[in-house]
């Protein structure tokens, strides 16, 4: 009998003996990707929490939690993406109107898929039904805020529509503007820095003679908030932020008009701008041929640290006597790559980080090895 929990989260029991929704048949709504960190899932009827990797299925009734460094997607059988935020704990249901998602605690994106009918979300004691394809929102402590296209939604029999940077406070029942809008570090985004250095923070308002505060937070509700800083401009630096997702948001005031405007709130990843830890081959590895006795071939297997992120470039290079030639230059999601063939020599390879948001970042140190297509081991290095 054990238990997890974070810091301002969902306290969840992790119970492993007796767990009766092991042995039931479910219906599969969708699949998990994107998977960072830790993320736990429990079964309808079961009393375990379990860890859930890319491409796991997801079931009827299953409950998804993330931790305070963790973030995944949940693609659903109608294309439907679900982006669960880091804190957050939901229920995926369904009812005679289409899917439901029950957002217990924490902060959620969604964007319907085109071959969806709607989707249902229930944040706290209200029930919303969405019905736009061409929206991306987001619903976080009581307000749904369009981040892309228009939305259209059915709340206590009402119907209403909310606009790119609007926002719908379910309480109330009514649509606002926000009157600042984030520019960077953009919303989901990953922003990629040097250890100690300063973060930059954008945002823009067509309100004069605003002063404003800056926010930055653990949490979607702003209840642990790490730093702030007061500023006439529409710009900042923070400084001493560690690797790991944060909330920010900008508050405006007026003192003379004793007015107050605010930001919705936005989501990004700080990542260490550094290159991954190479594993296999490892430096001077000799690597004999790919041919087993039986006949069949194995596969060469490069690997790497993994660092979270969703593109990697690897370069493998021949090191001829008289000049180098690339022979694989190669993009790959995952941290390993798989070759089915080389020719005997010696080879270099390295690998970077080549995501969108960062595509200067450095190689890694270069791995040589020598590699034999022969079974038997190479000839003496000294006298090839």
């Amino acid at each position: 009998f054990t238990f997890f929990a974070d810091s301002g989260a969902t306290l969840l029991f992790d119970i492993r003996a007796f767990d009766v929704g092991d042995d039931i048949d479910r219906e599969i709504i969708g699949y998990i990707q994107n998977k960072n960190n830790l993320v736990k899932r429990k079964h309808d009827g079961g009393l375990s929490w379990d860890d859930v990797g890319n491409k796991e299925e997801v079931y009827l009734n299953d409950q998804v939690f993330t931790h305070s460094k963790s973030t995944t997607d949940i693609r659903l059988n109608d294309q439907t993406l679900i982006k669960v935020a880091p804190n957050s704990l939901l229920k995926l249901e369904k009812d005679s109107s289409g899917m439901k998602v029950d957002l217990m605690d924490g902060f959620m994106f969604a964007k319907l898929g085109k071959g969806a009918k709607g989707l249902n979300i229930k944040s706290g004691d209200k029930t919303i039904s969405a019905t736009s394809s061409n929206a991306e929102f987001q619903i976080s402590d009581g307000n749904v805020t369009v981040t892309k296209g228009q939305l259209a939604l059915n709340i206590d029999g009402k119907q209403i529509v909310v606009n790119k940077n609007q926002y719908l406070n379910l309480l109330e029942g009514r649509v606002k503007n926000y009157d600042i809008l984030l520019i960077s570090p953009k919303n989901q985004g990953k922003v990629f820095f040097k250890e100690s250095s300063s973060i930059f923070f954008e945002w823009k308002t067509k309100r004069k003679s605003y002063s404003f505060k800056l926010f930055v937070a653990k949490d979607s509700k702003f209840k642990e908030i790490l730093q702030t800083k007061d500023v006439s401009k529409t710009n900042a630096y923070m400084m001493n932020l560690p690797e790991g997702p944060y909330y920010w948001k900008v508050l405006g005031t007026d003192l003379v008009k004793k007015e107050m405007i605010v930001s919705p709130s936005s989501l990004f990843t700080l990542k260490v701008d550094r290159a991954p830890k190479l594993f296999f081959p490892s430096k001077d590895a000799e690597i004999l041929g790919l041919k087993q006795s039986n006949g069949e071939k194995k596969v060469l297997v490069f690997e790497w640290e993994n660092l979270e992120v969703d593109t990697y470039q690897i370069e493998i290079t021949s090191i001829g006597d008289k000049k180098r030639k690339t022979v694989v230059s190669k993009k790959v999601s995952t941290h390993k790559y798989v070759v089915g063939s080389l020719k005997t020599g010696e080879y270099g390879w390295r690998v970077k980080m080549a995501t969108r948001d960062n595509k200067n970042s450095p190689w890694s140190e270069e791995n040589i090895f020598y590699f034999s297509d022969s079974s038997l081991p190479p000839a003496p290095r000294n006298l090839k």
